[in-house]
């Protein structure tokens, strides 16, 4: 953990645009003892995503149909980034480096498919 010293700010930047929050606020703790930090204490930036289907039954006489169905994740394809590096002996303390993509959020996938009920 980390000493706060100062007022703690979001500045919202990611990536080689600077740090999430304002890193001057922190310092190393002295001597043998832990900082007055708390643990997960700080968040990265929201994120959300929105997932699209769309289905259409064509009949084609009797029991047999026919559907067609479209289904698209993360539709608006928005980035989710990953949380700030909170090691305070870090090169890159303060800054998001990455994504937080991973299997919950990935890029835009959009799927096609047919159905055949007899």
């Amino acid at each position: 953990t980390a000493d706060l010293v100062g007022d703690f700010e979001t500045t919202g930047r990611i990536g080689s645009a600077g740090t999430w929050f304002d890193t001057d606020a922190f310092a190393q703790p002295t001597g043998v003892r832990f900082g007055d930090t708390g643990r997960n204490q700080f968040r990265g930036p929201a994120a959300w995503n929105l997932d699209l289907s769309v289905f259409r039954v064509f009949p084609l006489g009797g029991q047999r149909r026919l559907e067609a169905r479209v289904e698209a994740g993360n539709i608006l394809n928005h980035p989710v980034f990953g949380n700030p590096s909170t090691g305070i002996t870090s090169g890159t303390f303060g800054q998001i480096t990455g994504t937080g993509g991973g299997g919950s959020y990935p890029e835009r996938q959009v799927r096609v498919g047919l159905r055949f009920t007899f």
